[in-house]
C-alpha cells in the first residue's frame, strides 16, 4: 500500500509512470483512506466541476449508484458545489446530470409549461431558456435516445426516487 506522502511525491514530480496508473478506470495503489461511495462522490464532483459530457456521466452516476448512493444524495452533491463552482455551472450541468438518472427533464418542464397555459412561462423560465431546452434534446438526442438512467441502474420513472 502507498503512503499518502508517497502519492504526493509523486504527483509533485510529475511521476509519469505514477500519473498513468491514477488514470486507469481501476486504482488498486490508491490510499485507502477513502471508500468506494467518497471516490464515487470526488468523481462525480469533479466531472460536474469539468462540464463533463456524454457518457462520463452516465459512468460517474452509475459508479454513485453502484457505491450507494441515492437519487436525492447525487442532487444534493451538485447543489453542495453551488458555492464553489457558481451557480451558473450548476445551471448548465443541472440537465444533463438529470438525464444521467433517468429523470426526464424536459417532458417534466414541458408538464410545468403545460400548466402555466399556452404562451405562459413557469416562473423564473424565459422563452430563452425554453429555446436552450430545446436545442439540448436535440443535441443531446444521439446521448440519450431512451433517457435511461447508467446501464444497470432502475431509472427515476420505475421508482428510483420516491418524493
Amino acid at each position: 500500500m502507498i503512503t499518502s506522502e508517497e502519492v504526493l511525491r509523486r504527483l509533485t514530480i510529475g511521476d509519469p509512470s505514477y500519473c498513468r496508473a491514477l488514470m486507469a478506470p481501476e486504482l488498486d495503489d490508491r490510499p485507502q483512506a477513502l471508500d468506494a461511495r467518497s471516490v464515487a462522490l470526488l468523481r462525480l464532483g469533479g466531472s460536474i466541476t469539468a462540464g463533463s459530457a456524454g457518457p462520463m456521466w452516465q459512468q460517474r452516476v452509475g459508479e454513485a449508484l453502484d457505491a450507494g448512493m441515492s437519487f436525492d444524495e447525487i442532487v444534493a452533491a451538485l447543489v453542495a458545489l453551488a458555492p464553489t463552482i457558481g451557480i451558473e455551472r450548476v445551471v448548465a450541468v443541472a440537465p444533463d446530470l438529470a438525464r444521467a438518472l433517468g429523470y426526464d427533464i424536459d417532458a417534466a418542464l414541458e408538464r410545468l409549461d403545460d400548466a402555466h397555459g399556452a404562451g405562459g412561462t413557469v416562473v423564473g423560465v424565459s422563452q430563452g431558456a425554453r429555446d436552450g431546452r430545446r436545442r439540448g434534446r436535440e443535441r443531446d438526442h444521439d446521448l440519450h435516445p431512451r433517457r435511461s438512467i447508467a446501464p444497470g441502474h432502475e431509472s427515476y420513472a420505475e421508482g428510483q426516487h420516491r418524493a
